[in-house]
């Protein structure tokens, strides 16, 4: 609860007093936080571990992890495409329409990592960096984020190749800014500190050694009083895990 109302105080020093409403349905995302994702994970991890444990023997300890585990590093890189609208992160600018910029469809690319844990071969947590660029007729859009990481794979226990089917959650904070490719490199958008929710599901069946790879899909929201960054993003991913 602290985290979901720190999370909006940081937002709300750049909103003005009348509400904008002209970004797109940033009002929706913006009721998300860090807070609620990790709560929303922990719940679906202790779900998958608990159920792990009673299919095997009620009371049981958790198997040995037979496909991942243990310490985890990863990587993913791949073309990226979407928007970014908004405001200059000025109270004097934004809601007017003067200063309104829409960089409408663009292209670019993305990358992110992440380090953490993995315990067992159904869920693992971790701490990601990501960033990106894309380019439109007249705009160049940057964004860099720091999040929380959460992958999970519910149909592990179907087996063959479902057993390497995952999901991830990623929520965090992070920055997007846009300029125009022509003219004095001004900020055209700016979000100040922005929100960030992204959801994927990947497939990690190719194997060579203890690196396990695969293409993955995600989509990726970020939000502020000022911006609005919506995109979808596909490529491959390398993971890395020391166990089994």
């Amino acid at each position: 609860m602290l985290s979901s109302l720190s999370l909006c105080a940081g937002n709300a020093r750049s909103l003005p007093r009348k509400p904008v409403d002209n970004l797109g349905p940033s009002s929706v995302p913006s009721r998300f936080s860090t807070a609620f994702c990790l709560r929303a994970a922990a719940t679906f991890g202790f779900a998958l571990l608990t159920g792990e444990v009673h299919a095997a023997e009620p009371d049981a300890p958790l198997p040995e992890p037979s496909r991942r585990g243990g310490f985890t590093f990863g990587v993913a890189l791949g073309p990226q495409v979407g928007s970014t609208r908004g405001y200059p992160n000025d109270a004097r600018k934004i809601g007017r329409a003067a200063y309104l910029s829409d960089t409408g469809f663009s292209g670019g690319g993305a990358g992110s990592a992440w380090i953490g844990i993995t315990f067992n071969d159904l869920l693992s947590f971790s701490l990601a960096g990501y960033g990106g660029a894309l380019v439109g007729a007249q705009h160049r859009s940057t964004y860099q984020a720091f999040a929380f990481r959460v992958e999970a794979f519910p149909a592990y226990r179907v087996g063959g190749p479902l057993r390497d089917v995952g999901v991830s959650v990623e929520s965090g904070l992070g920055v997007v800014s846009s300029t125009r490719t022509e003219g004095d490199g001004a900020k055209a958008i700016d979000s100040g500190s922005a929100s960030r929710f992204a959801f994927g599901a990947f497939y990690e069946g190719f194997r060579l050694g203890k690196l396990a790879m695969g293409p993955f899909v995600e989509g990726d929201l970020m939000w502020s009083g000022s911006a609005f960054r919506p995109t979808t993003w596909l490529g491959w991913r390398t993971n890395f895990t020391n166990k089994p």
